[in-house]
């Protein structure tokens, strides 16, 4: 990363027990400085990054606020603060003139309650209250947009206004921090303060001007420019205004080339001392220092020195040609993407006149590689000697191959130089080295077999995963309320639409529902009602809610919910939530006419209401659950009622075979209290049975027999 010009900021977070020490490997990694006696990385100057403690919030606000501007450090300062009113000694002071064009302060203070309070050129006083939303105020012509970090950190940024006077925004400022009780005379508190000048080092006519290495330049023109890039006469500037210029050339040594010309010198133009500069890629880096001017009383005396801002930097990226004569190269070689291991050849031009060579006796030097690829070189078969250089003739183009070798695969960024040699045509004796940096994006080639493996698998645990949450989720919401539930099955005949309980339509009585089902005390995944055994179910869908399946020793079964029944088995089928719900089960191989009814009433709920229910639809739901089992003429007698309960005569089947006294009537039924018979019904005296010894009615027996 370093290589690749990537500076690291890190923040340690140290809570609790933590220590300093603890961190020091990470400040190692992002700084360079040696943790354990040992350093870490190869490039450590210039210093690659910083760290940050924090120990709490405002530590970290101030931590993030130090990286805010890179390159940039804030002013810091640290001091008491002042009890009841502002006061001298405490101020956090700073100047500003016409060259700043806004500051920012991060302030904080050690104790709760104290009023950051802002004081201008003219004295004028800023109370910044807290308060849980931005806010905006005006002090002297000046605004001030304030809003609290913290409940001890405050951040404010005030900008120069276009049409405020010279003397309501130059001049001494301060923060300062007002215990307005007394109650935290000791308290500390500190203050970051960025000001933002609006003045920059400038190359003017950058654009049109040439350099050459081992030379000096013509002169060129330095000046100062605002950030719309409109040049700034260096007198007008109230305080102090300093340029330097150096040079980091490809092989990242740095060349001081002018330094420190004061203000009353930078508009001259200046020569650049190029001699000792080989050519290649290089930066030249402008800085400009500024401090502002001082604070003065109205007759003339320094109260506040100006304050130093922070120096401003602009980095020209540059290419420093050979010197007349010789052949030119490109800025940097750059072989892409470099998959797997082998030789990789990349062309690089060559403009004339000239000779052009790969100085294979100097290894090339390496700035980051990746783990485990062994020992990287660039080769060239051909031009690796004076004798056998690549020759050009003057204004044309060629190209020298040059070929990566890579001995291992590897993934990671490859960043390097390489000497190369040249000279003027016909003039080995003038040969100059430069270093040409290269790059190059190191991979390993896909395994195929692998990719498809892991995509499946991604594939697979992307889809199941979900899925399975899904499952776990619904399976543990799938279970019976956790409420009181009474339940009780009753023999039912339903005839003629009609829901009969022992002939007469169906109601409850005293008594009835008297039973609590047990084991709900919490939420249950398995009940026993009355003989009837409820188990909630998840579904094989992973969406939606579960249901519960009445099971019922086998017998078909529909309820008054929708859906009311388990098509792949018949049963009977009710919501989680079964309370005032009921089930009508029936065996098909019973009588056609039979079923049994199994109520479940909650706590507070009106059971007569669910009779109704019952009364009105399950003759239709009988009907489909007989359709289920088969026609009627198909149906084979059963044994008896569901329930084990005696069940209610049936009606007489002709062709069946007389088994079960009285014999059923046959065409109109019989009167009251009668004994069967065709038509009207016989009768025996005052008997209202058949005699114990009497045989079932046969229409097609003979008369007398």
């Amino acid at each position: 990363m370093r290589s690749s010009g990537i500076v690291t900021f890190a923040v340690g977070l140290a809570a609790g027990t933590a220590q300093a020490g603890d961190f020091d490997l990470m400040r190692s990694i992002a700084t360079g400085e040696p943790a354990a006696g040992q350093a870490c990385g190869n490039r450590t100057s210039p210093r690659p990054g910083d760290f940050y403690l924090a120990q709490n919030i405002d530590d970290l606000l101030f931590a993030f606020d130090a990286f805010s501007s890179p390159g940039q450090a804030p002013l810091e300062n640290e001091t008491g603060v002042c009890v009841g009113q502002v006061c001298e000694e405490a101020q956090h002071r700073f100047v500003l003139d016409n060259s700043i064009g806004s500051v920012t302060v991060l302030g904080f203070a050690d104790a709760d309650g104290l009023v950051p309070t802002l004081v201008s050129p003219d004295g004028a006083e800023l109370a910044m209250p807290r308060d849980n939303a931005p806010r905006s105020l005006n002090v002297d012509g000046v605004g001030v947009d304030y809003r609290w970090l913290s409940a001890r950190s405050v951040s404010f940024t005030m900008r120069q206004p276009a049409s405020a006077n010279p003397g309501q925004w130059q001049g001494m400022w301060a923060l300062v921090f007002v215990d307005p009780d007394g109650s935290d005379p000791a308290a500390r508190s500190k203050s970051n303060i960025h000001i933002s000048g609006n003045l920059f080092p400038a190359w003017l006519g950058q654009d049109v001007t040439a350099i050459h290495s081992g030379e000096k330049t013509s002169a060129i023109q330095l000046g100062i420019v605002d950030s719309d890039r409109r040049e700034i006469d260096p007198s007008d500037l109230l305080g102090s205004a300093y340029l330097s210029v150096s040079l980091v050339d490809s092989a990242r040594v740095v060349h001081e080339l002018v330094s420190r010309i004061p203000k009353n010198g930078i508009d001259e133009p200046i020569e650049l001392d190029l001699t000792s500069v080989p050519p290649g890629e290089a930066t030249l880096r402008l800085t400009l220092e500024v401090t502002t001017a001082d604070a003065r009383t109205a007759s003339g005396t320094v109260i506040a020195p100006g304050t130093q801002l922070a120096p401003q930097y602009v980095d020209v990226p540059l290419t420093v040609a050979p010197p007349v004569g010789y052949p030119t190269l490109p800025n940097r070689i750059d072989f892409g993407t470099v998959e797997g291991a082998g030789r990789f050849p990349v062309e690089i031009p060559v403009g004339g006149p000239g000779c052009v060579w790969l100085d294979s006796a100097e290894p090339i030097r390496i700035d980051a590689v990746p783990d485990g690829v062994g020992d990287v070189a660039l080769v060239n078969p051909a031009a690796t000697s004076a004798e056998r250089c690549l020759a050009v003739d003057e204004g044309a183009q060629d190209a020298l191959t040059v070929e990566l070798d890579v001995p291992e695969a590897g993934n990671g960024s490859l960043n390097g130089s390489v000497r190369m040699m040249m000279t003027p045509a016909g003039e080995l004796d003038r040969a100059m080295p430069v270093d040409v940096p290269f790059t190059a994006e190191l991979q390993k080639p896909l395994d195929s077999g692998r990719f498809l493996l892991a995509f499946l698998l991604t594939l697979f645990l992307g889809i199941a995963i979900p899925l399975a949450l899904l499952y776990v989720l619904k399976w543990r919401a799938s279970r019976i309320p956790a409420e009181t539930l009474k339940a009780q099955r009753f023999s039912v005949t339903i005839a003629d639409g009609a829901v009969l309980r022992d002939g007469a339509p169906f109601t409850l009585r005293d008594g009835d529902l008297t039973e609590i089902v047990r084991n709900l005390d919490k939420p249950a995944r398995l009940l026993t009602a009355d003989g009837v055994e409820l188990e909630a179910k998840t579904g094989l869908s992973p969406v939606g809610t579960g249901y519960v399946r009445v099971n019922a020793g086998g017998l078909l079964g529909s309820s008054g919910a929708k859906p009311d029944h388990d098509p792949r088995t018949g049963e009977a089928r009710l919501p989680l939530a079964v309370h005032n719900n009921w089930v009508i089960l029936h065996d098909p191989a019973g009588p056609a006419d039979h079923a049994s009814v199994l109520l479940l009433v909650g706590a507070g709920s009106n059971p007569d209401r669910l009779a109704e229910d019952l009364s009105r639809r399950a003759p239709g739901i009988f009907a489909r659950l007989r359709e289920r089992a088969g026609s009627d003429e198909t149906a084979t007698p059963g044994t008896g009622a569901p329930d084990g309960q005696p069940a209610p005569q049936s009606s007489f089947d002709p062709f069946g075979a007389p088994t079960a006294p009285p014999a059923p009537t046959f065409g109109a039924p019989p009167a009251f209290g009668g004994s069967p018979g065709f038509g009207a019904a016989p009768h025996s005296g005052s008997s209202s049975s058949a005699a114990p010894g009497a045989q079932p009615f046969d229409p097609f027996r003979p008369p007398g027999a």
